[in-house]
């Protein structure tokens, strides 16, 4: 999940500085930049942090206690006009001071959560730092435990009910409606010469029935300096006004009257012009512009906001351009709040002129803060320019390679007219074509593509050391439901946007719990499993995809119901036994899913339910992906059997693919071709070790009585017709020959005519072997030679377009298991699957052998999102535990450098792809450090590889 930028945007001095934080952790956890010094850095940045969040903390609760309390202490007794509106005014103070009360309960929860994340991250990344004593500190610091926050919106809360109930039961004298309600001046009059009124109530009340003749006299006659109990002057009073044109007279006697009134604060430290900058009051603001000092327009008020801060935010360019003819000053905080809200705004500054220094650091802002709008505005401004290769501080990053990272191709363009220096590299090595290559932005990747690869590539330095994954705990019981909000399918635009768009009366937030189930966090070593419940805040992330899932654990997975309920935000805190239910959507395990790669039966897909108020109203839908997790119950996997190795290897280690390579068109003169091994046999696989290969890939598929075997497509071609494999028994698979036997050696020359059906495993043009399960491959070939299994079990796009009809994925991986715990004894063994949730699954059934996450790494475009850049799979692959990633080879030889950064993110990583049979290729990705490479040549390649040694 993000970090609450909307906070962030709000107040920095109240939110922890967690986009530098997370750079630092960047930085140190790399092993080929990170440094002692880093760490150190790293360290006394996380401590004061700490330090300052916790004086501010401090500073807001003794400003809340001493503002909080009279009004918490005001009587409620209601029994004459002016108690009546003096219990409205004193209800409308607590109206404001609790949206104060609840931000500052955000800024906790922000501060809290954001930390938590922290610590998280260093365990999860190892960073060398002391975490005891930081986790120490953190434990002391008041925003950790202190409720005060709470205890006041509870208070506040209750004393607005009462003050509620009095005004329900007590109304302004009658004679007085009435003569606010005909706006009857002489009669108003009168009322005011033998009764003892108080003027702001009356005010109050004329404003409420808009009865503009009282209005008007009073403010012609009751002008005198003097406060309300909130704090506030009559000034204060016109800003409420909506039409301050039709009292314009009225307005400029009340100005001259109240001169030394101008500095007067509210209960909430804001002038009048505070308010008249919100309200959009321009001829107020026209009559004070030059009876005002500029300090008093400078000043601010206990959200730090200013007069310009609030027409920003406000979103009033005529006001705003008011101030800035005026010559008032802009401050950073402004000027970071234009860029973030309001384009228009930023036109209005740059009109007006910006400042060199304050240019350099809103182009900046702008890129940091996803706004490449203002970011043009700004670079066209004419000095923009001057700055074109500056660089943020932690991580050295330029405009070039933020821009690059999050995908703004029309400011690239903008960078490379004016000549920016394309090969400049960050503190973790990468520049910004390496970026675009990761994150699988190809047509920024075409823009930058040139000089910058040549430049780069040979600067890299010596293959780093690769920290090892931390191995997860494996499931030994039970089962383990991960349920994702919204869906990863990219077709679906935006499947979170009605409950992020649902209106609430309250600060909402959304609570998924399990009452048979006990909540999990994956990234915690430990076997132990608590009773919590996950918590989001409402609205949620405008992302249209949620980054992360949360999990629950279950004995029983038939009787488990997950509950998404959407509650009170400020009835979540330990002196509550429930929160506030505000609607309720539940997931029984037992409804009907929609299975993501078509499955004969689910456990788990994809649903969409209903979120039920408490009255029975339906308010909206919302779209979640199920995906259960069974324990695996051979005993083989709960052995005292050592758990994965580093797999630091000296060398680059050599992958024969499908055996001695996949067979294809050999195209000669003629049209003719030569007879090939045929691919996934158990004599291609024994030639490709013998031949070179430390392992041999081949591709692992159950048969219709649930056996494994190797194949690679999901239908065959061999006898003339696309059959489903798995609709074959397995004798049906292993004695169905092809129509036209061949049985030539390996080394027959003879050629023939090319066939109409492609080349598959034992279709024409290959050397007829028979086909094998998994338990012949175990059984015949030498152990000396390594596997790597592919699980070929469809992902969402392959499910769809091929229309199979698969066996529950939890069988499906049980089944292979069950043969590699047989038959595998001591040989080297690592699983690889293009399936992200069966590499979660093998992940969680064992941790005998490693699991490799594959993906097309932006070569492609497929319906889920993790298969489409190597950012997305590097993400997959820290959230479940897997050892590796296995990706397409292009984006590892344009940016070589990216294997270093996998690398060192604790991540081996290896390569497969036609270009890695090209010699050039191979060299590119061994500079970068490949750790892996699956070939077809495996001869050819093994000799690149000895000679690069």
């Amino acid at each position: 999940m993000k970090f609450e930028k909307s906070l962030v945007l709000l107040d920095t001095h109240q939110t922890l500085n967690y986009s530098d934080l997370k750079k630092w952790i960047h930085l140190c956890r790399s092993t080929s930049y990170g440094s002692p010094t880093a760490n150190e850095s790293l360290k006394n940045l996380l401590l004061s942090e700490i330090e300052r969040i916790s004086k501010q903390f401090e500073i807001k609760q003794n400003w809340f206690e001493k503002t909080l309390s009279p009004y918490l202490l005001e009587s409620d007794c209601c029994i004459d006009f002016n108690d009546f509106y003096r219990l409205k005014s004193v209800k409308r103070a607590l109206d404001e001071l609790l949206v104060l009360v609840d931000l500052h309960i955000n800024y906790q929860k922000a501060n809290l959560n954001g930390f938590k994340r922290i610590i998280k991250k260093l365990l999860l990344w190892d960073v060398a730092i002391d975490i005891n004593m930081i986790q120490t500190v953190l434990n002391d610091a008041n925003f950790m435990t202190n409720d005060c926050f709470f205890n006041w919106h509870h208070k506040a809360v209750e004393k607005i009910k009462a003050i509620e109930k009095q005004l329900l039961n007590c109304s302004p004298i009658s004679d007085i409606n009435a003569i606010f309600v005909s706006d009857d001046l002489s009669n108003f009059k009168s009322l005011l010469v033998n009764k003892n009124f108080n003027s702001f109530y009356l005010f109050d009340a004329a404003a409420n029935y808009n009865a503009s003749n009282c209005l008007k006299y009073l403010l012609e006659s009751h002008h005198r300096e003097s406060v309300d109990n909130n704090g506030q002057t009559i000034l204060h009073r016109l800003c409420s006004l909506d039409n301050l044109e039709a009292f314009k007279e009225s307005v400029n006697t009340v100005i001259k009257a109240n001169l030394t009134s101008f500095s007067t604060a509210d209960y909430l430290g804001r002038t009048f012009l505070h308010l008249a900058c919100k309200k959009n009051h321009i001829v107020l603001l026209t009559s004070c512009l030059h009876l005002a000092d500029k300090q008093i327009w400078l000043a601010k008020d206990q959200q730090g906001w200013d007069c310009a801060s609030y027409a920003i935010a406000s979103g009033h360019s005529s006001v705003f351009s008011l101030l800035l003819n005026e010559n008032h000053s802009l401050s950073d905080e402004n000027l970071f709040l234009a860029i973030n809200l309001s384009p228009e705004s930023v036109k209005l500054i740059l009109k007006h002129g910006l400042s060199v220094e304050k240019t350099k650091v809103g182009l900046l802002k702008s890129l940091n803060c996803f706004n490449p709008e203002s970011w043009l505005l700004l670079f066209a401004n004419g000095n923009g320019k001057e700055f074109i290769n500056i660089k943020e501080k932690v991580l050295d990053q330029s405009m070039l390679i933020l821009a690059s990272r999050f995908g703004y191709e029309n400011i690239i363009q903008e960078l490379l007219k004016n000549g920016v220096n394309v090969c400049d590299q960050d503190r973790l090595g990468l520049n910004a074509y390496d970026y675009s290559v990761y994150n699988s932005f190809p047509s920024i990747t075409n823009l930058l593509d040139g000089s910058i690869q040549k430049e780069t590539i040979n600067n890299l330095l010596p293959k780093s050391q690769r920290k090892p994954v931390r191995v997860k705990h494996i499931l030994k019981e039970g089962s383990l439901i991960e349920l994702h909000l919204g869906s990863r399918d990219i077709r679906l635009s935006n499947p979170l946007s009605s409950i992020s768009s649902l209106k609430l009366p309250v600060t909402a937030t959304l609570k998924i719990w399990s009452p048979n189930s006990q909540s999990v966090d994956l990234d915690v070593q430990t076997n132990e499993f608590h009773p919590t419940s996950h918590y989001l805040q409402l609205p949620l992330v405008s992302s249209n995809h949620m980054t992360s899932s949360v999990y629950f654990y279950t004995k029983d997975v038939d009787s488990a119901v997950l509950y998404l309920d959407i509650v009170d935000s400020h009835s979540i805190d330990s002196k509550q036994s429930e929160p506030i239910l505000i609607a309720r959507a539940s997931i029984s395990l037992k409804n009907q899913f929609t299975s993501l790669w078509r499955e004969q039966k689910s456990l788990g897909g994809q649903i969409s339910k209903s979120f039920m108020s408490m009255t029975g109203e339906v308010l909206t839908d919302v779209m979640c992906e199920i995906t259960v997790v069974n324990a695996h119950s051979n005993p083989y996997f709960h052995s005292t059997r050592p758990l994965i190795k580093s797999w630091d290897n000296e060398s680059t280690v050599l992958v024969g693919h499908r055996g001695l390579g996949m067979n294809q068109q050999l195209k000669f003169a003629g049209g003719l071709e030569r007879l090939q091994l045929g691919e996934n046999t158990v004599e291609s696989l024994g030639q490709g070790g013998r031949l070179g290969a430390n392992y041999v890939e081949f591709d692992v598929q159950l048969t219709k009585d649930l056996v494994p075997i190797i194949y690679h497509d999901f239908n065959s071609y061999e006898w003339g017709l696309p059959l489903p494999l798995n609709s074959l028994n397995l004798s049906d698979f292993l004695n169905k020959r092809p129509r036209r036997q061949r049985r030539q050696s390996n080394s027959d020359a003879k050629v023939f005519p090319v066939e109409a059906l492609p080349v598959k495993a034992n279709g024409n043009g290959t050397i007829q072997l028979p086909f094998a399960s998994l338990e012949q491959a175990f059984q015949t070939v030498p152990r000396n030679i390594g596997f790597n299994i592919e699980v070929k079990y469809p992902c969402l796009q392959e499910a769809e377009a091929e229309q199979l009809n698969m066996v529950e994925i939890n069988l499906f991986c049980d089944r292979i298991l069950d043969v590699v715990a047989t038959y595998c004894h001591d040989r080297e063994l690592y699983f690889s699957s293009f399936q992200a949730e069966v590499c979660r699954m093998l992940v969680l059934k064992q941790n005998h052998f490693p699991v490799f996450f594959l993906t097309e790494g932006g070569t492609a475009v497929l319906y889920d999102k993790r298969l489409n850049s190597l950012k997305s799979a590097v993400s997959h692959i820290r959230e479940i535990g897997c050892h590796g990633i296995v990706t397409h080879c292009a984006p590892f030889v344009k940016s070589p450098q990216l294997i270093r950064y996998i690398r060192d993110q604790g991540i081996v990583s290896y390569s497969y792809g036609g270009m890695n049979n090209e010699k050039g290729s191979v060299e590119a990705q061994l500079k970068g450090g490949l750790d892996g490479i699956i070939v077809d040549r495996v001869v050819d390649v093994r000799k690149i590889l000895n000679s690069n040694k």
